[in-house]
């Protein structure tokens, strides 16, 4: 019952490439360019943890609680997200304080970074429609639907770019930030899921994948594609999370760095674009970018503690009250709702007070974006799916791989 550190680790390494992105620091600006390379290793990790319960209940395993879903989704992303962008429109657009529901709903953002949030937001709304599609499919057929997907994600794009070219000679900045320009990045971690689910990770891969994800993402880093089109970033941080789940205990020495990142990682996102501005511009410098990273890293802590932990304490309270009436329901109760897989939800965080189980091989359920217990999975069965999900998880005694489908 390990939560995959790594996972966290890989969660904290993402918004580390973000905020030396924007940071510019000299000599390093120029030779990394393209370090926002880490919002498409978000984008897979949403795509691997939001998607993964789907795919157990596609492999066998009890269909998803989708109103505990919507639950954790809605309290683990909205409460940090309200406070990161008032306290920065008061403190440094005071313009936009007048409008608190342009502010709120983010069409005008403080903090500059929400556009990603509005993709992922969009993602976890779509996400279960999907899943119903998908599961007319067998596991094979998935992947290769998966791949026409995100194929078809990008044709759309460059169709579009060349029409909006072709009819007002320029491409708005809303059509390259928008949700279909990015759907094809959640799909290699969709893809990672399913492959879980099929057992192609239930050994753990050679050293070799771990270091070809990791070159794929400093390549893209290198290369610096427009994040619309950097495939590259994506594959590679799939890759990358392929790699953690096939060896559950990678990384298990730096649990607690990792699990800190991991926590902080979305409020070190939220704030880190306007702390630069007030600390290190208009001229950056190297020691002004590292006392912005502290006084971000600082903020985020302080979020984290204050709004972010307690807002998914509260989201399991209500998902442990949701449960308590389905069981009190009884077996009668629909099919849908008997079991509920919490998700503990990136962009960008995950919830490090919730109990888990290994999501992998066939079993298991799993938690959702954001933050720190990106890896941890909780299952709950009503009384008449409590015998076969014990045994299921017996026949795995190691704990790290059960023979149950995951999602």
């Amino acid at each position: 019952m390990r939560r995959l550190a790594a996972l966290d680790g890989l969660r904290g390494l993402a918004a580390l490439m973000v905020f030396v992105f924007h940071a510019h620091v000299p000599g390093l600006q120029e030779t990394v360019i393209g370090l926002d390379a880490g919002v498409l290793i978000f984008f897979a990790l949403s795509g691997y943890l939001l998607y993964a319960p789907f795919a157990a209940a596609h492999h066998g395993s009890r269909p998803v609680d989708l109103r505990a879903y919507a639950i954790r989704r809605f309290l683990r992303i909205a409460p940090a997200y309200l406070v990161a962008a008032f306290a920065i429109a008061w403190l440094w657009r005071p313009d936009l304080v007048d409008d608190p529901v342009s502010i709120a709903t983010t069409f005008r953002d403080p903090t500059v970074v929400a556009w990603t949030l509005q993709i992922e937001v969009v993602f976890y709304a779509l996400l279960p429609v999907a899943s119903t599609l998908l599961a007319r499919f067998r596991g094979a057929s998935r992947i290769r639907i998966l791949f026409v997907i995100a194929m078809s994600s990008i044709a759309v794009t460059v169709i579009g770019m060349a029409a909006f070219v072709a009819l007002v000679g320029y491409i708005p900045t809303d059509v390259l930030i928008a949700f279909p320009s990015y759907l094809w990045a959640f799909v290699p971690g969709m893809v990672v899921a399913e492959l879980e689910q099929q057992g192609r990770l239930a050994r753990p891969l050679p050293g070799r994948v771990l270091a070809g994800g990791a070159a794929l993402v400093l390549i893209a880093s290198v290369v610096n594609l427009p994040p619309y089109f950097d495939v590259l970033a994506s594959l590679g941080g799939a890759t990358l999370i392929a790699y953690v789940v096939s060896r559950p205990t990678a990384g298990q020495r730096f649990a607690p760095v990792f699990g800190a990142a991991g926590a902080i990682s979305y409020s070190v996102y939220l704030w880190h674009v306007m702390i630069i501005v007030a600390v290190d511009r208009p001229d950056p410098t190297l020691g002004g970018a590292l006392l912005a990273f502290v006084i971000t890293v600082a903020v985020a802590a302080v979020v984290y503690v204050a709004v972010e932990r307690p807002a998914m304490r509260l989201a399991s309270q209500l998902v442990r009250v949701r449960r308590r009436q389905l069981v009190a329901v009884g077996p009668g109760f629909s099919s849908s709702s008997s079991f509920n897989v919490t998700m503990a939800i990136p962009v960008m965080a995950i919830d490090p007070t919730m109990p888990s189980t290994p999501l992998t091989g066939s079993a298991a359920a799993m938690s959702g974006v954001g933050g720190t217990a990106a890896s941890r999975f909780s299952v709950n069965t009503t009384p008449n799916a409590a015998a076969s999900h014990a045994a299921r998880r017996s026949g795995n005694a190691s704990g790290r791989k059960t023979s149950t489908p995951n999602a």
